[in-house]
């Protein structure tokens, strides 16, 4: 059953320069919506003269970061700086995004044996601090960001690959992430649909869910907000960036429903391209 309502979430912010400045017209349209659904009123009613102190003592909603996992396994990170780190996320944030330890590049780096001890660590340490969390991500079509015995496959193996993923990364998980990015950034590469068609982002839903089937699944990318026309060549990425991105992203987003594929929410990535 398609459902009815979708999420938008921002997960983490990260800046880069590229000779672009934001439209003051972003601001004239969310500033109402934030001070209407994210602001309120609070009174105090005290004697006149009173000293007030008012400390805030939860997020009324989610309000992540992107953890490294890192900061739990690595042992040449001195423990003060470890600290510090978690300590940080423990103290302003209440939910979280792996940075990488779930996605399959550092899940399955040789083969397809997985070694999960990295995200294993990262996930017990978010929920035992009760930090919820988001899982990303599922896939990721560009080649770089896959293993190389995957972008080597031929299309039947990296199929029985794919299907292998899905399922067995949300089982795993299941009670513990309760959403995910299914593939990410998907207006940009796509080795997956390249080699086996479009209609392979349905069944790779379709996979996920057998893993987990009430996890929500997200679509997600960036330069959805600005929509500026650039190439960047940055940190050894090269990705080019239109500005009828945001057009383009809702259109896939409505072939994907219309193709009956449950996308439950959608990811707008945080990169602000700004000069």
């Amino acid at each position: 059953m398609r459902p009815s309502r979708c999420r938008l979430v921002v997960c983490s912010l990260a800046l880069f320069v590229a000779g672009f400045c934001a439209h003051a017209t972003v601001r004239e349209r969310t500033d109402p919506l934030i001070a209407a659904r994210r602001m309120g009123t609070l009174t105090v009613r005290t004697r006149p003269g009173a000293h007030v102190r008012v400390t805030q003592l939860r997020h009324e909603f989610q309000f992540g970061t992107a953890l490294n996992a890192r900061a739990l396994t690595d042992d040449a990170i001195a423990e003060a700086a470890r600290e510090t780190y978690l300590g940080i996320a423990r103290t302003h944030f209440n939910a979280a995004v792996p940075e990488n330890a779930l996605k399959w590049r550092w899940t399955n780096p040789d083969g397809p044996d997985a070694e999960y001890a990295p995200a294993d660590a990262l996930v017990g340490w978010c929920v035992a601090n009760g930090l919820a969390l988001r899982g990303h991500a599922v896939y990721w079509g560009r080649p770089m960001n896959n293993p190389d015995w995957v972008v080597a496959l031929s299309a039947p193996e990296l199929r029985a690959a794919l299907e292998t993923r899905g399922r067995s990364l949300t089982a795993r998980y299941r009670d513990r992430i309760p959403e995910w990015d299914l593939n990410n950034e998907m207006l940009r590469e796509n080795m997956y649909a390249d080699k086996l068609g479009d209609a392979i982002t349905t069944e790779m839903y379709a996979w996920a869910q057998d893993g987990s089937p009430r996890a929500a699944l997200y679509v997600n990318d960036f330069n959805i907000l600005n929509s500026i026309e650039v190439d960047v060549e940055a940190g050894g990425y090269q990705f080019a960036m239109r500005a009828d991105d945001l057009d383009r992203y809702i259109a896939q987003i409505r072939a994907l429903l219309a193709d009956g594929v449950p996308v439950a929410g959608i990811g707008g990535q945080a990169h602000m391209f700004a000069g």
